[in-house]
């Protein structure tokens, strides 16, 4: 008896472990309205520092004296910088929130006709033609929209160019010959306003990090921007974001393909079982992202030509569309061989040189359907000249106003369907992507270029629904003067 009492006063009678558990309790309950509490007076206390320094700003530019100095100093400087310097119309009065292309020939680019064009909210919102111009003028009415007349003038798709080298190419004839990075303005002046940046044969001091670091600056602009991961070099050495092709391509959204090289002194010489390897991660990386996964295959002129691309084809299951062969103009062998590329269903690209026209017209003229044939600029890209020796005896690099010189020289010069020329550097390299650019219809984004008929001039662009060239501005660089 005694023994089971004094056991029962070591454990402890169940109303003591009632108290016991009731105190822990409220000691929990005190710490966390104590713990509230604090968090609660410290963001008030920031909210009121944050007040005092706005309240202390306004003081200053209003040019009075602040009424008191924080007892902790002045706040840090709290400024939203912009990420370019925009461009507005002269007459713009709803600062471009509906915009009317007015009494323009539309090309979309098939050609329409007499249009006007409605844009609101980075979208084409209506196309009106001549039937529906009292439904235009209600809006003029109304005040409710800023009026851009563009009469006899061309409104067509704003240039999709797949291959930029917006962090700048070169660097074949030392570190002096790298090409500078592209400038804001210089790519609305030649009509691009949806680019795929690129590395070229410098990927040691050049990376994709640094190019997708570029690919969101300018996707803080009106600009549309997208890329290719890896560079020259194939597996296992490609350079990467995240260290697979794969994963660049499923995970990274700008990210939608891969590029290497092929048949060039440049490339990495690398044997069938590696290509194919790097095929199939790009195919895998996009149907994972929901993407095109294109291998963007730089083509030398080395006499082994399209053939390991064609090995691929002719030896896996993965299908021709995966690859996508560029510079198809730098060879006749080339050109021979992309006849039979296209024809057996794959699409080309071709480099927007002095040559290119000639290079259409032999396309064109040996293949029923040009639907996959693309145009791009190689912008900033380096061009070097090499002699029979492979030795470096000239060197230069691409402007990015190569397509409107295209343009001009098809259709001016050489007498070309302007709907025909516009869809290699609109419809054709946008469906080939898979990116939703290229077109002027209801529900696209507003991408657009209104041209001078006689000399293909742009005097207006405008990139998701925003002004960047007018006669009187371009949208620049935030560093740009």
């Amino acid at each position: 008896m005694h023994e089971s009492v004094h056991r029962e006063t070591r454990r402890g009678t169940p109303a003591q472990w009632t108290a016991l558990w009731c105190a822990l309790g409220v000691l929990v309950i005190t710490a966390t309205s104590l713990t509230l509490a604090v968090v609660g007076m410290e963001r008030d206390r920031h909210a009121q520092r944050d007040s005092k320094g706005a309240h202390v700003a306004h003081a200053a530019s209003a040019g009075s004296a602040p009424a008191f100095e924080a007892p902790w100093g002045p706040p840090a400087p709290r400024v939203k910088m912009p990420s370019f310097r925009p461009c507005t119309f002269q007459n713009d009065t709803q600062d471009a929130g509906l915009v009317l292309l007015r009494g323009g020939i539309v090309y979309a680019p098939r050609h329409l006709g007499r249009r006007d064009v409605l844009v609101g909210g980075g979208r084409v919102l209506r196309i009106f033609d001549e039937a529906a111009e009292a439904e235009a003028d209600n809006l003029l009415k109304l005040g409710l929209v800023t009026v851009v007349d563009v009469t006899d003038r061309l409104i067509v798709p704003g240039f999709v160019d797949m291959h930029v080298h917006v962090t700048g190419g070169g660097g074949e004839s030392g570190p002096e010959s790298k090409v500078p990075e592209s400038r804001l303005s210089d790519l609305f002046k030649g009509g691009l306003t949806t680019v795929v940046g690129i590395l070229g044969t410098d990927s040691v001091s050049r990376t994709p990090v640094e190019l997708l670091t570029k690919i969101n600056a300018l996707n803080r602009s009106p600009m549309t921007a997208y890329m290719w991961t890896g560079a020259y070099k194939t597996l296992p050495e490609v350079p990467t974001v995240t260290g697979t092709v794969e994963k660049d391509i499923a995970f990274i959204t700008p990210i939608i393909g891969t590029k290497t090289a092929i048949s060039d002194h440049r490339s990495s010489q690398e044997d069938a079982a590696v290509l194919r390897n790097l095929v199939a991660q790009a195919r895998v990386g996009g149907m994972l992202g929901g993407k095109a996964g294109l291998v963007y295959a730089h083509m030398g002129d080395g006499s082994a030509g399209l053939a390991p691309l064609l090995d691929v084809v002719d030896n896996t299951p993965i299908p021709i569309t995966q690859m996508l062969p560029t510079h198809m103009g730098r060879t006749q062998q080339l050109v021979t061989e992309g006849v039979e590329w296209l024809t057996r269903g794959g699409a080309i690209d071709v480099t927007a040189s002095s040559n290119a026209p000639n290079i259409i017209e032999q396309y064109n003229a040996s293949v029923a359907d040009m639907s996959r044939v693309s145009v791009s600029s190689d912008a900033y890209g380096s061009i070097p000249e090499y002699n029979a020796q492979k030795q470096l005896v000239g060197y230069d690099y691409a402007r990015p106003d190569r397509l409107l010189a295209f343009l001009r020289t098809m259709v001016l010069s050489r007498n070309h369907d302007v709907a025909d020329v516009l869809a290699l550097m609109t419809e054709n390299p946008a469906r080939t992507l898979q990116v939703p650019k290229g077109r002027i219809e209801v529900g696209a984004d507003a991408d657009l270029l209104v041209l001078e008929p006689q000399s293909l001039e742009v005097v207006y662009s405008v990139a998701r629904g925003m002004p960047v060239l007018t006669p009187e501005c371009v949208a620049k660089d935030l560093f740009e003067h």
